[in-house]
C-alpha cells in the first residue's frame, strides 16, 4: 500500500493525465529496450530523438563558486578544501557501474573512505534496479540527468520539467523510496534559461564539471584517461566520467591511487558544498 500511495503522489506531482499500469510491487516503467519516450505512454514532441551520444561541449564556468543556490549552477567545490568529486554520467552499462562500486568498496575496506555521485539517464535505471539500491546502500549518491537525455537547447520548459520528474519517478521506483538528492546535471552541460527556471521551480541545484576524463571519446584508453584526470585533480574539482563503456571504470583504481597520494578526499557532491 505504501508503494501504491507513493506512486499516486508522484503522478500528482507531474500534473498531467498520465495512465500507467499498476504492477505488483509498484508502478511499471518502460523497459530498457522500449523506444526513448516518456514512461507514461503519451506523446511528447518537444524532445529531440535520442541518438548516439556526441562529445560533450565544455561545461560553462560558474561565476560565483562559493554560492550553491537552487536554480543556479556550479562546476566545482570549495578550492580551499581537499575534496574532489568523481561523477559518473549516463551509466548505460550496468556491469561497468558494478565494477566502479566494487572498486570503491575495495578501497573503503582498506580504510580509504570514498564516495562518488552517479547521474544515470532513464534507460540506465530500468536495466538493473537492484544496482541502484546497492549504490545507495554503499553510501553513494544519485543525481538527476533527465529521462531521455535530450539537448537542453531543444526542449521546452514543460518538456524539461517532465524529463526531470520522469527521472525522479524512475529512480524512486528502483530505490523503492524517494531520492533525497536534488542535483541536476544537464546533458552536455548546457545550462539554458529553461534549465535554470525548471530547476528553480523543482528545487534543484545545477552541477556541471571542472574536468572531463574523455573516456567516452573514440580511441580513449585507460592510460590516457588516467593522465587526463590526474592533471585535473586538485581541491574542489568535479570530474566528469561515464559508465557507457569500461574505460573510465577500469581507470578508477589508478585515479583513486592518485587521489590518495595527493592527500585528497573523494566525496559525493552533496557533501562539503551545502
Amino acid at each position: 500500500m505504501a508503494e501504491r500511495e507513493f506512486g499516486r503522489r508522484q503522478l500528482l506531482r507531474l500534473g498531467i493525465g498520465a495512465v500507467v499500469v499498476l504492477k505488483s510491487g509498484g508502478f511499471g516503467l518502460a523497459a530498457a529496450d522500449d523506444p526513448p519516450v516518456n514512461p507514461f505512454g503519451f506523446g511528447f514532441p518537444d524532445i529531440a530523438p535520442v541518438g548516439p551520444t556526441p562529445e560533450p561541449t565544455p561545461a560553462p564556468q560558474a561565476e560565483k563558486i562559493e554560492k550553491y543556490k537552487v536554480g543556479e549552477f556550479f562546476n566545482r567545490g570549495d578550492p580551499d578544501k581537499n575534496y574532489v568529486y568523481l561523477t559518473y554520467d549516463d551509466d548505460y552499462t550496468p556491469r561497468a557501474v558494478w565494477q566502479v562500486i566494487n572498486t570503491l568498496e575495495q578501497y573503503r575496506n582498506q580504510g580509504f573512505e570514498v564516495h562518488v555521485t552517479f547521474f544515470p539517464a532513464g534507460g540506465a535505471i530500468g536495466q538493473d534496479k537492484g544496482l541502484w539500491r546497492e549504490v545507495i546502500a554503499r553510501g553513494h549518491k544519485i543525481g538527476n540527468h533527465t529521462y531521455n537525455h535530450p539537448r537542453m537547447d531543444r526542449v521546452s520548459y514543460q518538456g524539461l520539467k517532465n524529463e526531470i520528474l520522469w527521472q525522479e519517478y524512475a529512480v524512486a521506483d528502483a530505490l523503492r523510496q524517494e531520492n533525497d538528492v536534488k542535483l541536476f546535471r544537464p546533458p552536455w552541460g548546457l545550462v539554458t534559461n529553461n534549465v535554470r527556471a525548471v530547476c528553480r521551480d523543482l528545487g534543484y541545484k545545477i552541477v556541471t564539471w571542472t574536468g572531463d576524463s574523455k573516456g567516452y571519446a573514440t580511441g580513449a584508453t585507460v592510460d590516457r584517461v588516467v593522465l587526463t584526470v590526474s592533471a585535473d585533480l586538485k581541491n574542489g574539482v568535479i570530474e566528469l566520467m561515464h559508465c557507457n563503456n569500461f574505460v573510465d571504470a577500469l581507470a578508477t583504481p589508478r585515479i583513486l591511487e592518485t587521489i590518495r597520494a595527493r592527500g585528497l578526499r573523494p566525496i559525493s557532491i552533496p557533501e562539503g558544498i551545502e
